[in-house]
């Protein structure tokens, strides 16, 4: 004959098994707060100044901070300076006009990683915004040019010439290298270089056209083996250190 268990007794077996059970849940909540707060969040706001200049029709935009990626590139912004032509040791093409000695420039440090499984090339197609103060700093634009960093690392700038169509990127690989933008000015003194010190960088804009296919060289691919993509993503990644 089975005998019952008395209702306190009962009771007494499941107030710790609930007690387990809500320390479980409380347990995996603050595991999940945790893991989402310490995410580099997406931060896509056209009110900021000048980012609807970044939002281009037809293109997909994929945001963050620091760093950003739409399951094909991982786009990562580490830091920037700011230095006058004279301090940078150019290599220019023959066909390109070097610019005068006190003209300014922006040098942000950029990895960007290759972690679709299909080839790809990184050129140019790069775009910045800058602050002063709030307001934003009107035509700068990304130069084309090589140029020697002694003692830095990385050492490489993108585009190169000796690579003219891009930098390949073979599946799983990665690259460092430095983007150069000119900083234009009403007039060029070598005061612009001190005003500079009140700039900061609040986007970084590239925009990715095609991925996949068979590496050619030359920054060509062959779509007939492995087919290419055409993604049209654009990348807007806001700098943790200017973040306001």
């Amino acid at each position: 004959m089975a005998h019952k268990m008395p209702t306190g007794s009962r009771r007494k077996l499941l107030l710790p098994t609930l007690i387990s059970a809500l320390v479980i849940i409380l347990s995996v909540a603050l595991v999940v707060e945790y893991y989402t707060s310490n995410q580099k969040r997406p931060e896509c706001n056209p009110d900021l100044p000048g980012s609807s200049n970044f939002i281009q029709t037809g293109f997909t935009p994929v945001c963050g901070v620091d760093e950003a990626s739409d399951g094909r590139l991982n786009i990562a912004v580490h830091n920037f300076h700011f230095a006058q032509a004279k301090d940078i040791q150019f290599h220019f093409a023959p066909n390109q006009q070097s610019p005068l000695p006190d003209e300014v420039f922006m040098v942000v440090n950029v990895t960007v990683e290759n972690i679709g499984g299909g080839n790809t090339t990184v050129g140019a197609g790069w775009e910045a915004e800058i602050l002063n103060g709030t307001s934003y700093v009107e035509g700068v634009t990304n130069f084309i040019a090589n140029a020697t960093f002694h003692n830095t690392y990385p050492n490489q700038t993108i585009p190169n010439y000796a690579q003219w169509a891009g930098l390949y990127l073979p599946p799983g690989s990665h690259s460092d290298f430095w983007i150069f933008f000119y900083v234009p000015f009403r007039t060029v003194d070598s005061s612009n270089i001190v005003e500079t010190s009140n700039f900061r960088l609040q986007f970084m804009v590239y925009r990715e056209l095609s991925y996949g296919g068979t590496y050619l060289g030359n920054g060509s691919m062959n779509c007939r083996t492995i087919a290419c993509q055409t993604p049209d993503v654009e990348f807007i990644v806001n700098p943790r250190s200017t973040t306001n």
